[in-house]
């Protein structure tokens, strides 16, 4: 392959990548405006009740009306499997941030954040010195 189109298809794929962090972002505030939607729709079925007498919903009956949404965890786990399969490393959260174009973005930081710990909780990744690797990576990466 010619130097000039290797050029040309590393540029293109910088581009794509480019492209596919902006609309991660986009997705991300679509996704923390949805709940913030979700939040106020609750409160206003809160006082609505409260109102006519009617008992307040549990959090099952909110749920049902108002199904979470996973995006940011589904994407910090895609990053984390990509990245450790790329490099048989684990990675951090800066690595995170800057694979999703979030770094400075205090609300997509938070909401990487707590996907982490949602993840952590759910034992779908592990930590390990600061790192963070699938758990059904770990045992392997563990032992190499």
């Amino acid at each position: 392959m010619s130097e000039e189109l290797m050029a040309a298809v590393e540029a293109e794929k910088t581009e794509l990548l480019a492209e596919r962090q902006k609309y991660q972002a986009d997705q991300l505030r679509a996704a923390e405006r949805i709940a913030q939607v979700d939040r106020e729709l609750h409160a206003l079925d809160v006082w609505e009740d409260a109102r006519t007498g009617k008992p307040a919903p549990n959090g099952h009956d909110v749920e049902s009306r108002h199904p979470r949404r996973s995006g940011v965890r589904a994407d910090v786990l895609d990053v984390i499997e990509r990245r450790v399969k790329e490099t048989g490393e684990g990675v951090t959260r800066g690595d995170i941030l800057e694979a999703m174009g979030l770094h400075g973005d205090k609300s997509g930081e938070m909401s990487v954040s707590n996907a982490l710990t949602a993840l952590l909780k759910r034992r779908r990744v592990v930590r390990e010195n600061g790192r963070y690797i699938p758990a059904h990576d770990a045992t392997v990466l563990r032992q190499a």
